[in-house]
């Protein structure tokens, strides 16, 4: 068993805008606290999919990140290839 106790509106509005993102944040800035089972108040998360939705905010972020540092423009692809670190070595 488990409470989550929100210390400002900053942090609820953190957890309803950015899902499980955003109540982590809280929770490492200590605006929320965790009574009881911490363990427990994990499980709850992942069995409801938390962690599996997106919200507005990250699926906004996702694009803009996207937009920005897409790889359509040529000389972008060819100035970004040699930072990728999933490249295999030079010689296979």
């Amino acid at each position: 068993m488990f409470t989550i106790v929100f210390h400002t509106d900053s942090a609820v509005a953190a957890t309803l805008v950015r899902r499980h993102i955003g109540l982590m944040e809280s929770y490492f800035d200590q605006s929320v606290d965790i009574e009881g089972d911490f363990g427990a108040a994990l499980a709850a998360g992942m069995a409801m999919g938390l962690d599996q939705r997106s919200g507005v905010v990250k699926s906004i972020k996702s694009e803009l990140h996207e937009l920005r540092h897409s790889n359509r423009d040529p000389a972008h692809a060819k100035a970004s290839s040699g930072t990728c670190i999933h490249s295999p070595p030079a010689r296979w």
